[in-house]
């Protein structure tokens, strides 16, 4: 089988060599050399069934392409059953560069609007199913306990004696978005600096107010 690297430098140059011509000096054509979806999902094709053969490249249809900032992203359809592998190939409109081609599970595209009303896309883990080891941590400081439950969201503060301080979702509560996965858990629950600390697998954190737990998120790498 042909390597990886030669199948995708072969397409690239030849689209490049095919839309140079007419184009009066110019190599590039002003629409892109991906103009549209329909070139979008062909290339895709073009590119996937040497790297992950034909028959289970057809057996994904449909194919759907999303220009996000200068980029087609197509993706292949679930296969029922398959660990829910899809096919996905990031390429340049301009001049068909490919920045990403994979046939992973459990990917998912969404789309993410901004203040600004500008909407981008992201691939995300599809992690729905993401259960984890419940978290009991007692804290130093006040002698509270702090229960993660089994869902890696939902927090229980009580105390020594089993007084039920508050039930909260961190996540929910404080408006937080899904990153890097669809259902980011709580990994880490810890005083640090004076203050009830929170980490989520996804690398998203914030602090805890350990009075009322309200959540504020304080970012992710």
């Amino acid at each position: 089988m042909r390597s990886r690297s030669k199948i995708l430098g072969g397409i690239t140059l030849y689209a490049l060599t095919f839309c140079s011509f007419g184009q009066e000096g110019n190599l590039l054509p002003k629409n892109g050399v991906i103009p549209d979806e329909k070139t979008a999902i062909s290339m895709a094709v073009a590119i996937w069934n040497p790297m992950y053969g034909e028959e289970l490249i057809a057996a994904e249809k449909p194919y759907s392409a999303v220009l996000n900032d200068g980029q087609w992203i197509v993706t292949s359809t679930h296969r029922p059953g398959i660990d829910g592998r899809r096919a996905i190939l990031i390429i340049q409109k301009s001049d068909a560069k490919v920045i990403k081609v994979t046939h992973q599970p459990g990917l998912e595209m969404i789309v993410k609007v901004g203040r600004n009303g500008k909407a981008w896309t992201e691939l995300l883990l599809n992690n729905d199913d993401a259960t984890i080891k419940p978290i009991i941590y007692q804290d130093p400081v006040t002698a509270n306990y702090f229960y993660v439950e089994s869902d890696g969201r939902h927090i229980t503060a009580f105390t020594p004696t089993g007084e039920i301080l508050w039930h909260r979702n961190p996540f929910v509560d404080s408006g937080m978005e899904p990153y890097r996965c669809t259902k980011p858990v709580i990994r880490s629950i810890q005083r640090e600096n004076n203050k009830i600390g929170i980490i989520f697998n996804s690398s998203q954190g914030g602090i805890l107010d350990e009075k009322n737990g309200d959540f504020v998120f304080m970012g992710q790498d």
